[in-house]
C-alpha cells in the first residue's frame, strides 16, 4: 500500500514573536490523486500549512515546530527546500515575489534549467501553453498585468512537473475567464496526469465544480472534513451571498471632484515606442461616491488607478480637479497627500516593523496614540498591532494595507483588488469597513473582479473593455 501524498501528525507551529500558535495539533492526510480544497477564515493557518508543506518552514522561516510532516512518505522537516521543490510545486499568495526573471520565457524555464533538465524547452513551452500565455511568451514580466503575472508563477511551477501542487489562492486577482482557465489546467493535471492538488480556496462554486474533497480550518486546527459538494453547501449556508444594491438611476455622490478627459496611459517598449493601455478615456468622479472598475486582466484597471494616484510616467490628458484643469505633471504634484493607492500586492504597503507603526507613519503629523488605536479597532487589527504586516496572513495583510490607506485621510481612496484572497467573512468585514469609510468629501474607487462586491458595494460600475486599451 502506497503512502499518502501528504501527511501531518499533531503539528503545531508558532511564528517568532507571536503570542499564539498558528497551527495547533493539526493532523491531516491527503491521498495521492486527491484534489483537496482547504478553506477557512483568514488567520486560521492555511498559508502557514502551505509554507510547512513546501519547506519554507523550517528552512527559511524559523519558529517553534512540533509534530511530524511527511511528503511522499519521507520526513519533510528533514529535507531542504531544493529537495522538496521537485516533489511539491508551490504558488504563494504573494506570487510576484517568486517571479525572478525579466522575461516570460526565462521565468518559466528557470526551474528546469537550474535542475539541469535536458528537455527544459519542451517543459517550458507546455507550461506556457497550458496557462494561456502563448501570446505573451516573448514579453517581459513588467509588461504583464497582475493577473497574468499570477499565471506566469503557475507556469513556472508546472514546468518542474512535481507530483504535488500546492496553490495558495489560485484565482487571486484573476477575472472569471482566467480563473476558469487556471482551474481547468489544475483539473487536467489531476485527472490526466494523476497529480495531487491542494488549493486554498474560498469560493464554494469553484470547490464544488473542481475539487474532490474539502476541509475547513479554524484557529490552526481542522474544523471539519467533507466531500467537495457537501463542503460547498456548508460554506454557502454559513455565508449567504451578498444582496445586490438597488440603484436609483440618479447621479450618485455630491459635487464633481475630478474629471479625466482624453486620458492616454501606457508604457514604452524596448524600442521606446509608446504602447497604450488606456486610450481616449474619460471619467468623472464625485465627492462621496463609491465606484467599482471592472474588466478582464490587462484591460487597464491598475493603470487607471495608478494614473489617478500620479504614479505613472507615460500619461497624457486633462485632469480637472474641482474645476481647475491640470496636465499630468501638474496633477502629480496636486494629488500628493490627496490620494491613497493600495496596490494589488498588499505587502508593498508596509514600511515599518509593525502595523501600528505603519498606520502612525501614514497619519503623519495628525497621528496620536488614540487615533491609531481607534483605526486599529475599527479594522479589527488591535491584536495584530505589534506584528510586522509582511508576516500576516493574506487576508490580514490586505485589511492592514487598506487601514494604512485610510489613515492618510485621502480625497481619493484607490483600492486595487481589495477583496482578493479574502474568505467570505473577511470579505464582508472589509466591505462593511469601506461603507463606514465613506466620506462626503471623498471618492472611493476599487478595481475588482468580484462581481458580488461590484453589485453590492458600489454606487456605480465602470466596465473597461479592450477598446479602451
Amino acid at each position: 500500500m502506497s503512502s499518502p501524498a501528504l501527511e501531518l501528525n499533531n503539528v503545531s507551529f508558532r511564528y517568532p514573536g507571536a503570542a499564539e500558535d498558528s497551527l495547533r495539533d493539526l493532523s491531516l492526510k491527503v491521498e495521492r490523486g486527491s484534489f483537496l480544497a482547504i478553506t477557512g477564515s483568514n488567520g486560521s493557518g492555511k498559508t502557514t500549512l502551505c509554507k510547512l508543506l513546501v519547506g519554507l518552514i523550517p528552512n527559511y522561516i524559523q519558529g517553534k515546530t512540533e509534530g511530524s510532516v511527511f511528503v511522499n512518505g519521507k520526513d519533510a522537516l528533514a529535507q531542504s527546500i531544493g529537495e522538496l521543490a521537485r516533489q511539491v510545486g508551490f504558488v504563494c499568495q504573494d506570487f510576484e515575489n517568486q517571479v525572478l526573471c525579466p522575461s516570460v520565457l526565462q521565468e518559466v524555464a528557470y526551474g528546469p534549467v537550474n535542475y539541469g533538465l535536458a528537455n527544459y524547452g519542451e517543459l517550458r513551452d507546455k507550461a506556457i501553453e497550458d496557462c494561456g500565455l502563448a501570446e505573451f511568451r516573448d514579453s517581459y514580466v513588467w509588461q504583464l498585468s497582475g493577473g497574468r503575472v499570477h499565471l506566469l508563477a503557475l507556469a513556472g511551477t508546472l514546468a518542474l512537473t512535481p507530483d504535488i501542487l500546492v496553490i495558495d489562492e489560485p484565482t487571486s486577482q484573476l477575472d472569471a475567464g482566467n480563473a476558469e482557465m487556471v482551474y481547468s489546467v489544475l483539473r487536467r493535471m489531476n485527472r490526466e496526469e494523476g497529480k495531487t492538488v491542494l488549493v486554498i480556496e474560498h469560493n464554494p462554486d469553484i470547490i464544488a465544480r473542481y475539487c474532490t474533497a474539502c476541509v475547513k480550518m479554524e484557529g490552526g486546527r481542522l474544523a471539519w472534513s467533507d466531500t467537495a459538494e457537501n463542503g460547498a453547501a456548508r460554506l454557502n449556508a454559513e455565508y449567504p451571498p451578498f444582496q445586490k444594491r438597488q440603484r436609483s438611476g440618479e447621479e450618485p455622490g455630491g459635487d464633481v471632484l475630478l474629471e479625466l478627459r482624453d486620458l492616454w496611459a501606457g508604457y514604452r517598449d524596448l524600442k521606446e515606442e509608446p504602447v497604450p493601455v488606456l486610450n481616449d478615456f474619460s471619467l468623472t468622479l464625485r465627492e462621496g461616491e463609491r465606484v467599482a472598475v471592472t474588466a478582464g486582466n490587462g484591460a487597464g484597471k491598475t493603470t487607471l488607478l495608478k494614473a489617478l494616484a500620479g504614479q505613472l510616467k507615460e500619461v497624457s490628458g486633462s485632469f480637472i480637479w474641482k474645476g481647475e484643469a491640470l496636465d499630468y505633471p501638474a496633477w502629480k504634484k496636486r494629488v500628493r497627500g490627496r490620494a491613497a493607492y493600495v496596490p494589488q500586492n498588499p505587502a508593498l504597503s508596509f514600511l515599518k516593523d509593525s502595523v501600528e507603526k505603519d498606520i502612525s507613519f501614514a497619519m503623519g503629523s495628525a497621528a496620536d496614540g488614540a487615533k491609531v488605536r481607534e483605526l486599529l479597532e475599527n479594522f479589527g487589527l488591535s491584536r495584530l498591532s505589534g506584528r510586522d504586516g509582511r508576516l500576516l496572513s493574506g487576508g490580514q495583510m490586505r485589511k492592514a494595507a487598506i487601514a494604512i490607506g485610510a489613515a492618510q485621510s485621502p480625497r481619493l481612496l484607490l483600492l486595487d483588488e481589495p477583496t482578493s484572497g479574502l474568505d467570505a467573512a473577511s470579505r464582508r468585514s472589509v466591505m462593511e469597513i469601506l461603507m463606514k469609510l465613506s466620506d462626503p468629501g471623498m471618492a472611493c474607487v476599487i478595481a475588482t473582479h468580484d462581481r458580488a462586491i461590484a453589485e453590492s458595494w458600489a454606487d456605480r460600475e465602470i466596465a473597461l473593455d479592450r477598446q479602451d486599451s
